[in-house]
């Protein structure tokens, strides 16, 4: 007796040898015409990415290119790319797709870079801002700053007070400006005089209040900038040491192979690191520095929700995978009614809150009896009464 295949698996087989076909003709195509031999990437224009790819042979060059990619191809850019939605790859970073075009031009959206928040924060809510402002500001203490040995946290300690100059021009309150200022100028110069045992000070650089002060130690804070961000390669630093030009976004340690792989193991902080480097050109009026720290920033930012803010309709990763991103989420919540739980911890829960519900967030905050050693009362203030707008709120 004959066991003929039922017509659901028939179907199934001629579609498996179509595409197969599909396969073998495009290869045919490609394979003995042109193969790469060096490729190189540039950022030829603010929030613009260029792929060039030098190549043997005749004729077009066949690549492959991940979802972001795909994602930032502008049509109007990339008149001349073929897209072949049926030549796919499966990856551990999804499906790549065939494109047939020995250069690519990715566009990244564009990000403002500001020393406030760009919304800006409704003059009602100054006085309760101000209120802590004062209070932050008169419990700067220079000796308990200057007594912590390690770098790490001695530059967040330097970065929280660097914020709240920022707040005080932005809620027009001066007055406590020239005490902050003198804060930062005793605490900040060890470092740059190598009369500390370091120099790691980077986030919230307020150059511009004090130009004698910036112009001195320019070199300095150049230096700082292009250890990470130079992108000359004939420099004494790596070519942008951290970040992965082929999946855009940030390594944490960097461009070479890990002992337990390469991570990334916190995106805020190298979005962090490329937004201060754009604020660091734009104090020097260095349209160079701002600009290649804007798109990085953008890239980076655009890398996170692609790769790491795993949506549950997300065809890139695997359905078991997609299900178990959600598992801290669930956790964190109720963990923090713990009461092992630090305030500071609190503190960055009730401000990512408050990007979607700010009214909620700030009650939380201000039960608060603790903040992260980088943070204050003030920072999170402004961070909530400027979120007041944001999209995410309307779409509850």
């Amino acid at each position: 007796m004959i066991n003929f295949p039922s017509p659901l698996m028939l179907s199934r087989v001629l579609f498996g040898l179509r595409f197969h076909l599909i396969l073998v003709l495009l290869l045919s195509q490609f394979s003995s015409t042109a193969y790469p031999v060096f490729g190189e990437a540039a950022f030829t224009n603010p929030f613009t990415l260029e792929y060039r790819w030098g190549k043997q042979g005749f004729g077009d060059l066949l690549m492959l290119a991940h979802q972001l990619h795909l994602q930032l191809m502008s049509s109007a850019e990339n008149d001349k790319v073929v897209i072949l939605k049926d030549f796919t790859y499966n990856s551990m970073d999804g499906d790549l797709m065939g494109v047939v075009r020995d250069s690519w031009i990715l566009k990244s959206k564009p990000v403002p870079i500001t020393w406030n928040s760009i919304q800006g924060i409704d003059t009602k809510h100054f006085p309760r801002i101000i209120s802590s402002l004062d209070n932050d500001t008169k419990n700067l203490n220079l000796n308990a700053t200057m007594s912590i040995t390690s770098l790490y946290f001695l530059g967040k300690a330097i970065a929280r007070a660097a914020r709240l100059a920022l707040v005080a021009e932005e809620v027009a309150h001066p007055v406590v400006i020239p005490h902050i200022l003198k804060f930062l100028k005793n605490s900040i110069r060890p470092w740059l005089d190598s009369t500390f045992s370091g120099n790691g000070f980077l986030y919230e650089s307020k150059w511009r209040a004090r130009p004698q002060l910036g112009a001195t130690y320019k070199p300095q804070a150049y230096s700082l900038m292009s250890d990470f961000m130079s992108q000359n390669p004939n420099f004494q630093y790596p070519v942008l040491r951290n970040f992965d030009l082929w999946k855009l976004h940030s390594w944490a340690a960097g461009i070479f192979e890990f002992p337990d792989g390469r991570n990334q193991e916190s995106t805020s902080e190298a979005v962090n690191a490329y937004y201060a480097a754009s604020l660091l050109g734009l104090a020097y009026g260095d349209s160079e520095v701002f600009e290649l720290g804007s798109s990085l920033t953008s890239f980076e930012i655009m890398s996170v929700q692609k790769w790491w803010h795993v949506g549950e309709n997300t065809e890139i990763y695997a359905e078991d995978f997609v299900k178990e991103n959600r598992e801290l989420v669930e956790w964190t919540s109720p963990a923090l009614k713990r009461k092992d739980i630090a305030e500071g911890w609190k503190g960055f829960y009730y401000a990512m809150e408050g990007i979607y519900d700010w009214k909620s967030a700030l009650g939380k905050i201000l039960d608060l009896t603790g903040f992260d050693d980088g943070n204050s009362l003030t920072n999170l203030l402004r961070w909530v009464y400027s979120r007041r707008h944001c999209f995410c709120e309307g779409s509850k």
